[in-house]
């Protein structure tokens, strides 16, 4: 009830702002959109997550959309992003308009006032669907201790994520092996000695593209312009201990089950400036302006800081780069 009650306050919000472009006062009207624009985003990163984790057909994803429809989110056809593509004057020789419908392509709008002016901010945004696209990857890898150590000490899965301005705080990652087996295995503790392990990794990573095409409101749409691309990337990651030996509170050695031991993460990458639409005028007001925000690389470490994986998102220069 209290979702529902908060999304018509949303919506009628959204529906004044709407109405009263000439008369709201430039704060108070960006921040309605800014709210609206702030719940989108949750939507959208909520769809990933369950993307990366491989729930693709369920009902939680039509849910979602549902919501996002209710924000004002289209979901558009492959045969209305393709004219999208071609009306933004986004397709370029050498350059392929897609030729299957292995992306979720969706739009919504907002406006923006800066120094007395409105300007509007349509979004073009790209996830993957149940087909192979440049927007996810995955991949699999096993690992094995290759010495003695405290439970509480040795890691057990980390991440690090960077994007073009540097490290991006929140995709940090710092798990133990206490921290993803105390659950299962009974006794052990911090200080408890493991003598061998074996963890095996599998990775889904989902990109979510965002194209931000800006013009004066007053204008017709033939002059907008692609000013600001930023990219957010998320990755579920899995693990499974096939091998676990400890040493118990009696000094005897312990072996684990195979498969007993087991679980799952999700990290979501999100880059300063992420799906902004004050950056995306910004870029369209000032040629020195920033004019992306992606996702560059994301690393996965796992026991005794080993390698699981490098990971880089797709970080595309026109919408049709995305395939």
């Amino acid at each position: 009830m209290k979702k529902k009650v908060f999304y018509s306050l949303l919506v009628f919000l959204f529906l004044f702002a709407n109405s009263s472009l000439s008369f709201a006062a430039p704060e108070s009207f960006n921040n309605i959109y800014e709210l609206r624009e702030q719940k989108i985003r949750e939507l959208y990163m909520r769809k990933a997550e369950l993307i990366a984790q491989g729930l693709i057909h369920h009902e939680k994803l039509d849910n979602i959309d549902n919501e996002l429809r209710t924000l004002g989110v289209q979901f558009l056809t492959h045969e209305q992003a393709k004219r999208f593509f071609i009306n933004n004057n986004v397709v370029q020789p050498l350059i392929d308009v897609p030729s299957q419908p292995n992306v979720n392509w969706s739009t919504y709008t907002s406006w923006v006032i800066t120094n007395g002016k409105t300007y509007e901010v349509q979004r073009l945004v790209a996830q993957p669907n149940e087909l192979d696209s440049n927007l996810k990857s995955s991949g699999f890898k096993l690992l094995s201790s290759s010495y003695n150590w405290k439970a509480g000490t040795m890691n057990a899965l980390g991440s690090a994520a960077m994007s073009g301005a540097g490290y991006i705080p929140g995709a940090s990652l710092a798990l133990s092996v206490y921290d993803v087996v105390s659950s299962f295995v009974s006794g052990i503790s911090k200080e408890t000695t493991i003598t061998d392990a074996e963890i095996s990794y599998t990775w889904a990573q989902v990109t979510t593209a965002v194209f931000s095409y800006v013009k004066e409101s007053d204008q017709s749409d033939e002059y907008q312009q692609l000013t600001y691309i930023s990219t957010m990337a998320t990755v579920a990651v899995g693990w499974q201990y096939p091998v676990f030996t400890y040493i118990n509170n009696n000094g005897n050695q312990v072996t684990v089950q195979p498969n007993v031991i087991q679980g799952t993460r999700t990290i979501t990458a999100i880059p300063d400036g992420y799906d902004s639409g004050f950056n995306a005028v910004d870029a369209y007001l000032s040629p020195y302006a920033k004019k992306r925000a992606t996702v560059d690389r994301i690393e996965i470490t796992g026991i005794e800081s080993k390698n699981v994986a490098y990971i880089y998102p797709v970080s595309p220069q026109f919408p049709a780069h995305i395939f």
